[in-house]
């Protein structure tokens, strides 16, 4: 089993792209189910990332810290997404959309 001193040396752990994505992703999860039980509280709070083979081990002064980790982990995750996808948008006619707010 790997233990990892900080969730950034898990993620430099990746192989690929898409793998870098999972790793983010189980950061956010874990981060996510840390700020609902330090809502409450708010008092200095830890978290653990144990997926069987890694453990991950942070501490945060709060739950504003948690909240911005989480900002700053979601913006990493949707840049690793742009660079697996690509940037696309769409152009659609207005008249195609459905008129169920009473505008034309």
């Amino acid at each position: 089993m790997l233990i990892y001193s900080s969730a950034a040396l898990y993620i430099e752990t990746a192989t690929s792209l898409c793998d870098r994505l999972v790793k983010v992703e189980a950061v956010i999860d874990a981060l996510l189910l840390k700020a609902a039980e330090a809502t409450d509280t708010d008092t200095v709070s830890e978290y653990w990332l144990d997926d069987g083979q890694v453990k991950i081990k942070t501490v945060f002064a709060g739950s504003g810290a948690i909240f911005k980790a989480i900002q700053n982990y979601q913006r990493l995750a949707n840049l690793y997404r742009n660079k697996l996808n690509g940037r696309q948008f769409q152009l659609r006619d207005g008249k195609s959309f459905n008129n169920r707010n009473g505008y034309t």
